[in-house]
């Protein structure tokens, strides 16, 4: 064969970036991938220097490299599994994946190095998280369609991706509407586009080879996959489908029967495993990317039986699955192989039979190892199961607002509080039929903030469907397409009623406290200070009209004084009764057990236990005063207790306020309250970062537990 025409085989056949080096390292032949990667014109880089394509700083280890395989050529990988870089002519580096083999002509023997641009698969692997349907074939054209009703022809295209827009030469205009038939073509085989066409009208999963067209009318083959998206209820919503370009491996295949050496040179340096074999199912041959894969030699697979390497199929479904083959002239599918060491590996096989006329029926069996794939697909199922679990037991509700308020999703938290049971329920009443009336441009509202600020949050009333009304706090974000456009909103709401009430509550005591000291001080001590200010003023008088002061006048005057200060230590006690307790919290305590036990009938009774020295501030002794104030009130009120005890136990490090009754106990006690008494002491029980519990006491009545640790 003359040097020309190989040289014009490999520029047909070849995939990837090709350059043919003499032995002096000077490129006779590049092809127009390989000048489109390095950013040369054609023909430029014919008679460069390879080194001129090594970067800067490594050109003499490189030509040391290239001198020993000069030397001892053998197919193999560089630097395997360290990725290379190949210089651009602008001197930008490009990450490259080089294989060598070995082209012997006439006297000469050259270097032939397959270039695989890594950048693509650099960028597949940063977007592989997020995407990972798109990234598994981001270098196949990805078209989402309209599943449309079964059996239905209209389809519309919502989707296709830069690959198959670059690969068919169309837009997405003209895509839409038109997908698959806008590949067909002249020479495109009708029986499979009929059997395309079931497919999607049964929304059936199917993978089908076939002849297409680009808008310019080249002609390319395609792998076409098709597969329904389900959504969580399990009907169609859509169908995806991958466009694969398998024009490269067509031709390869087509090379192996116009060209020995081509395809031979093609197949050592390809990336892809590679055997061949006969009808009797022994492998005849394998290349070396096969031989990495499986981890046997070269001369250990040559012989082997394919049952052998095959672990998924059994030694009947081979020789079955091999006349199929037969029968269609070629197959793609996943299978599993197994290694020498007995390990197992995921592989995606491409199988074309052809008779050749030496050695009769051969199976060209093509191997791409998807471990990483499988495993990437298996991470987003867990992550996806997870992410779902997380969801549906969340205490909040989690919903999914589409732009026209329907829902497209909502966990169990969110329907309960709406006091619907489905999703169907929601949308057949309509979210915005559950909005108090003066709401009602709140969800336009939130979705208007979503869209200018990414993200809001607004509190709004609803009523739900059994009446109940509930204060929703939503915090919104917003959900985008491929394209970036906003076409949902995710919102997380949390029940805020009870907080809401509580602080209604709180306004409306501080109020009512604010009345009752007003009260106290006008009518009590300005009574006092007024009657103080008149007796003085009359003794003034006296005394410019040369009268002493008699006795009498000055013990009212001593009388009335005791009394304003006896007020003010009343109305100082009702503020903070710590203030005027000189034994602190614990004198405060004995000096309320002791106001109850003289204003009541119940036997009410306090007992200290002092194991260590109390280091609370004095704010939190406070609240936990008012709590202790709030409990034995509310049991004098609703226990119909005999007993009421009081117990404070201060430890080291933790100090426990403990009231309890011997009355009918928490659940009659709570009938007919509204509730404002325990709400408080929670609120302060929080504020303090206390645990407060209250339940049934052993033997009967209430118990109130209050703890909270001492501070370091």
């Amino acid at each position: 064969m003359q040097l020309s025409e190989v040289l014009n085989s490999i520029a047909q056949y070849a995939p990837n970036a090709l350059l043919l080096v003499e032995p002096r390292g000077t490129i006779v032949f590049a092809n127009a991938q390989a000048h489109e990667l390095l950013g040369y014109a054609p023909d430029q880089l014919v008679g460069c220097s390879v080194d001129e394509l090594v970067p800067a700083g490594r050109e003499h280890a490189h030509r040391r490299l290239r001198e020993d395989f000069a030397a001892g050529p053998e197919v193999r990988a560089m630097a395997k599994p360290r990725d290379l870089e190949a210089r651009h002519r602008d001197g930008h580096l490009i990450p490259v994946e080089i294989f060598l083999g070995r082209l012997d002509l006439a006297t000469t023997s050259y270097t032939v190095a397959t270039l695989v641009d890594l950048t693509p698969r650099k960028r597949l692997e940063a977007e592989l998280r997020l995407l990972d349907a798109v990234v598994r074939s981001a270098r196949d054209g990805v078209v989402i369609i309209a599943a449309g009703a079964p059996g239905s022809g209209a389809r519309e295209a919502r989707y296709a991706n830069q690959a198959f827009l670059t690969m068919s030469g169309y837009d997405l205009s003209e895509v839409s509407g038109a997908f698959p038939a806008i590949l067909y073509g002249r020479r495109t085989d009708r029986a499979t586009t009929r059997l395309i066409e079931q497919a999607l009208a049964a929304h059936a999963s199917t993978t089908i080879e076939l002849l297409c067209y680009r808008k310019n009318g080249e002609e390319f083959w395609a792998d076409l996959s098709f597969d329904p998206i389900l959504d969580p209820r399990g009907a169609v919503t859509e169908q995806v489908a991958i466009v694969r370009d398998v024009t490269g491996r067509k031709l390869t295949e087509t090379a192996l029967r116009d060209s020995h050496e081509a395809r031979e040179t093609i197949l050592e340096a390809s990336l892809d495993g590679y055997f061949l074999i006969g009808t009797n199912g022994q492998i005849m041959n394998a290349n070396p990317a096969y031989v990495r894969q499986s981890g046997y030699t070269r001369e250990e697979l040559i012989g082997m039986s394919l049952s052998n390497i095959e672990a998924r199929e059994s030694t009947r479904e081979i020789a079955a699955h091999m006349k199929r083959i037969v029968a269609t002239g070629s197959d793609q599918f996943e299978t599993e192989h197994r290694r020498k060491d007995g390990s197992i590996w995921p592989v995606e096989a491409s199988v074309v039979y052809d008779y050749d006329a030496t050695k009769g029926g051969v199976y060209h069996v093509f191997v791409r190892d998807i471990t990483e794939r499988k495993r990437s697909e298996a991470d987003l199922r867990a992550r996806e199961v997870h992410l779902r679990t997380i969801i549906e037991t969340e205490p909040d509700g989690v919903g999914v607002l589409a732009k026209d308020n329907t829902v497209l999703h909502m966990n169990a938290a969110g329907l309960a509080m709406f006091e619907v049971g489905t999703i169907g329920q929601l949308n057949e009443l309509g979210v915005a039929s559950f909005l108090r009336p003066d709401h009602g441009e709140a969800l336009r509202t939130l979705w208007e903030r979503v869209t200018s600020t990414r993200r809001a949050t607004v509190e709004l009333e609803i009523v739900g469907r059994k009446g109940t009304r509930r204060w929703l706090e939503i915090h919104a974000a917003p959900m985008r397409d491929g394209t970036g456009a906003i076409t949902a909103l995710l919102g997380i709401a949390r029940d805020v009623t009870s907080q809401k009430r509580l602080e209604r509550e709180l306004l409306e005591t501080t109020s009512r406290e604010r009345r009752k000291l007003s009260e106290e001080m006008h009518d009590g001590l300005g009574q006092e200070l007024t009657g103080l200010s008149l007796l003085l003023r009359a003794l003034a008088s006296s005394s410019r009209a040369g009268r002493p002061p008699d006795a009498e006048t000055i013990d009212r005057l001593l009388t009335i004084s005791q009394q304003a200060i006896k007020t003010c230590r009343s109305i100082a006690r009702g503020l903070s009764p710590l203030n005027d307790a000189h034994g602190g919290l614990i004198q405060a305590l004995r000096d309320m057990v002791s106001l109850h036990r003289d204003n009541s009938g119940e036997a009410v009774e306090f007992e200290a236990i002092e194991s260590a020295r109390l280091r609370l501030p004095a704010d939190v002794l406070d609240h936990l005063y008012r709590i202790a104030q709030e409990a034995v009130t509310n049991a004098r009120k609703h226990a119909q207790a005999k007993t009421i005890r009081m117990t404070l136990s201060i430890l080291a490090d933790v100090v426990s306020l403990e009231v309890a009754d011997d009355g009918v106990g928490i659940e009659v006690t709570t009938q007919g309250a509204d509730g404002l008494g325990l709400r408080n002491m929670r609120h302060r029980a929080q504020m303090i970062g206390a645990e407060l519990t209250v339940g049934p006491r052993a033997g009967g009545g209430t118990r109130l537990a209050c703890q909270i640790s001492q501070p370091i």
